[in-house]
């Protein structure tokens, strides 16, 4: 599964919004310090359309556009939106935090205020691989290319790439899995860390050959893991992670070369190579 982009990160239209219903349910409620905070920055007229939504109906037209409209107005101002205090939002992405510390402006400081709303409110507004905010999400021998946003999950046997958040980590597990730093997961067994988007695939090229495929050295992009933890052949019966686990193509490959060194003349080494 891959995260497309469906925007440059510059103002808002009306393909950005994810979940227009929940973004606008957040806001109207208020129920945490970030929406009260953004709801007080809207102006009266938006605040006033806010107050009069009902709870779970489609919101309506004149109110998208209004907030729409404001989102933007907060996105082109002179100055970072970014408060550390409003902004605690659990898996905030650590490189845009640092970000925050170098004072961007123009067109550098609209991209980063988009980032910031994304990143707080990443089920309505980014380009996620997966977007649940309710639910178990149960993944097995999957690769996610991309960012996710999960209120509950099983991962076992995938490979996360990108940050995923999950909001209940008191719940599931994540096991025999590679995962991105700066992740909000529930415990790990037998799993790797690896940096965020790491260079782990030949291609991420959807059509390509080599779409998704590990490459050749992967096991170097792991960051921390026990030791002799390995991407490769990290599933828990010895095949690569994620989505080619299936396929079993290290277990076939220690196969063979335990073949070669039985019947291959003395002198002579087998030298695989792998192909997409």
């Amino acid at each position: 599964m891959q995260a497309i982009p469906t925007t440059a990160p510059g103002l808002i239209s009306n393909a950005v919004f994810k979940d227009a219903a929940g973004l606008v349910q957040r806001l109207h409620d208020a129920a945490d310090a970030l929406s009260l905070f953004l709801r007080n920055r809207l102006t009266a007229s938006t605040r006033q359309l806010l107050a009069a939504y009902s709870d779970g109906k489609p919101p309506a037209a004149n109110l998208i556009s209004a907030l729409m409209a404001d989102l933007n107005g907060l996105i082109v101002l002179p100055a970072l939106i970014y408060d550390p205090t409003q902004f605690a939002v659990a898996g905030m992405n650590p490189a845009l935090l640092q970000s925050t510390a170098v004072h961007p402006t123009g067109a550098a400081l609209v991209r980063l205020n988009r980032l910031l709303l994304e990143a707080a409110y990443p089920a309505e507004l980014a380009d996620l691989t997966l977007a649940f905010t309710s639910g178990l999400v149960n993944l097995s021998r999957c690769t996610l290319l991309g960012k996710a946003y999960l209120h509950r999950v099983e991962a076992s046997e995938c490979i996360l790439d990108d940050l995923v958040t999950v909001e209940n980590t008191q719940d599931g597990c994540v096991r025999f899995t590679a995962w991105a730093a700066g992740s909000v997961l529930p415990r790990q067994y037998e799993s790797v860390q690896i940096r965020a988007a790491a260079p782990l695939f030949n291609s991420t090229v959807f059509g390509q050959p080599a779409y998704a495929q590990l490459r050749d050295g992967v096991d170097s992009a792991i960051v921390s893991g026990a030791a002799g933890a390995t991407i490769s052949a990290g599933a828990q019966d010895g095949s690569e992670m994620g989505a080619f686990a299936s396929e079993k193509n290290p277990i076939k490959e220690a196969s063979l070369l335990l073949k070669f060194q039985e019947f291959m003349p003395v002198g002579l080494a087998p030298i695989p190579i792998h192909v997409t």
